[in-house]
């Protein structure tokens, strides 16, 4: 025979109110394992309980019941009997709680400062801070710190004093009533662990240096996931150069002291930031193993990283997954366009493209675009995408110019192709657009001109190809022995036939004089 079993055989012997009570305990025990059916019988036990006896203490057991089921007009009635047959505490609390779920924050205010009557408590405090701040300022949102796993959504009413008393004292919502009663909520409950509580308001109002101040004696008086977390995620608002080491450490200590997927996934993020990519792959797949439903833009962002390792095939079977249901992603299309050019699957890159165009009109899917549109052969939509790819890049990265200048390079159009890469450059020095302006001039046979784009080029970026066309242009100029070092480099960071014929052009001329 179960207990909640023995309990109900015994009442049926004994009719006893204490007995009632137990019943409605033991119906609660059972809670993980049903759901309302627990409260309904727990309203039962306690309505018998009453008539056995009338006890404050069994009409709180009864509001408790009503809560759950949010019967809360029945709530607050036995609320108003529990105080009605003694004045406590707690029950003019709870009574303060529901009405300033129901937004009836008057009444929220009396019930908490009768409260506060009976017995002083930093809760009861609290909630007539927040019922004082409503009843002025209704245009405040709800309260619960919005980083993703530290709210609790439950509660009816916010629990963390140093943030209320941060929005009594500043800006519109400033209030000196309320600060007063959060003031003395602080004085009755204020211990070494709180710094942690202290730290995520300033995280909140995007303090995020006295944040890290905060949560950094927190630290030391305890080893807690959630200031680990808050401390990597102030220094990654920072936003200050530097930063990104301190921020990945905190993120991995967390993580060993819990396993969430949201903490994965913030690792990732910042192992990506800072080129770590097979550090940030490993902390994405980790997320997702831990998630019970991924976000889209966790397949996102792990989609992007293997795009940026090179690992196209990955990538794209990733990023297929982001595009799954109603709701698309143009960011994922458009990386997806990306990966497909460069496993030379040009059809599906514009197809994918395309897709990221119809949602939004951003520069690098034009750009994509342009690039399958030239390896599709339809050269007159490939240059219109890519200068409308310019005309909305104007001011960032000059790619599209560059991409432009390399199109008008392979049809032969020099001149015009002379024209984009210096676009490119005005723009953004960049290594790419330098190596199109040097091939550019060497098909032209200005070879002085050609040598020094390329030398420009290769103190941005040092490229087997780029040291090629160096050594080309140098065996045009006749300077054969730096033709020959030039060549040697070019073979000595990827072995290529061009530089191998170069040398033995170069060695030729050398013998010849």
């Amino acid at each position: 025979m179960s207990k909640f079993q023995r309990l109900k055989q015994s009442i049926r012997l004994a009719k006893n109110w204490k007995k009632y009570k137990q019943i409605k305990w033991a119906t609660l025990d059972l809670n993980h394992y049903t759901e309302n059916i627990t409260h309904r019988e727990s309203i039962h036990a306690v309505d018998e309980s009453i008539l056995a006896d009338k006890h404050w203490y069994v009409y709180r057991f009864l509001f408790n019941a009503l809560f759950e089921l949010k019967r809360y007009q029945k709530f607050k009635e036995n609320l108003k009997r529990s105080v009605e047959t003694k004045a406590n505490w707690v029950s003019f609390y709870k009574l303060g709680l529901l009405f300033f779920s129901l937004e009836d924050y008057g009444e929220a205010k009396d019930a908490f400062k009768k409260s506060i009557e009976l017995k002083p408590s930093p809760n009861s405090y609290q909630g007539l801070g927040w019922s004082l701040l409503k009843l002025e300022n209704r245009s405040i949102q709800n309260t619960t710190i919005n980083i993703g796993i530290f709210g609790d959504q439950n509660h009816p009413a916010y629990s963390n004093s140093y943030q209320a008393f941060g929005y009594a004292s500043i800006g519109d919502y400033w209030n000196k009533d309320a600060i007063e009663a959060f003031e003395e909520s602080l004085n009755l409950k204020e211990v070494p662990e709180r710094f942690l509580e202290l730290g995520l308001s300033y995280l909140h109002i995007n303090q995020y240096s006295q944040a890290i101040d905060a949560l950094t004696k927190s630290m030391s008086f305890k080893k807690d996931w959630r200031t680990y977390y808050a401390y990597g995620i102030a220094h990654h608002r920072l936003k200050i150069n530097g930063r990104s080491n301190q921020t990945i450490d905190a993120y991995k200590k967390a993580s060993k002291l819990t396993q969430n997927w949201r903490i994965f996934y913030d690792l990732g993020r910042a192992l990506e930031n800072t080129k770590q990519y097979t550090s940030a792959i490993s902390a994405y797949k980790k997320s997702l193993t831990l998630a019970k439903q991924p976000p889209k833009s966790l397949y996102y962002h792990l989609g992007s990283v293997y795009c940026k390792s090179n690992q196209y095939s990955e990538a794209i079977e990733v990023l297929r997954k982001c595009n799954k249901g109603i709701k698309k992603n143009d960011r994922a299309y458009r990386e997806l366009g990306w990966a497909f050019l460069k496993v030379k699957n040009h059809k599906s890159a514009r197809n994918s493209f395309l897709k990221s165009l119809l949602m939004r009109q951003h520069w690098s899917a034009y750009r994509g675009l342009g690039n399958a549109l030239f390896e599709l052969k339809q050269y007159s939509l490939a240059k219109y995408c890519i200068r409308r790819s310019a005309h909305l890049e104007l001011g960032s990265q000059g790619k599209a110019f560059c991409d432009l200048g390399w199109l008008f390079f392979k049809q032969k159009e020099y001149q015009s192709a002379i024209k984009e890469f210096k676009k490119s450059i005005e723009i953004n020095p960049n290594a790419t657009a330098y190596r199109g302006l040097g091939s550019t001039l060497m098909r032209l046979k200005e070879y002085h001109h050609a040598k020094n784009a390329l030398e420009k080029s290769i103190s941005i970026s040092k490229e087997w190809k780029t040291y090629r066309d160096l050594g080309l242009a140098l065996l045009h100029l006749e300077s054969y022995e730096e033709a020959i070092k030039m060549f040697k480099v070019s073979i000595s960071i990827e072995k290529n036939d061009d530089s191998s014929k170069g040398i033995d052009k170069a060695m030729l001329q050398i013998k010849r004089e």
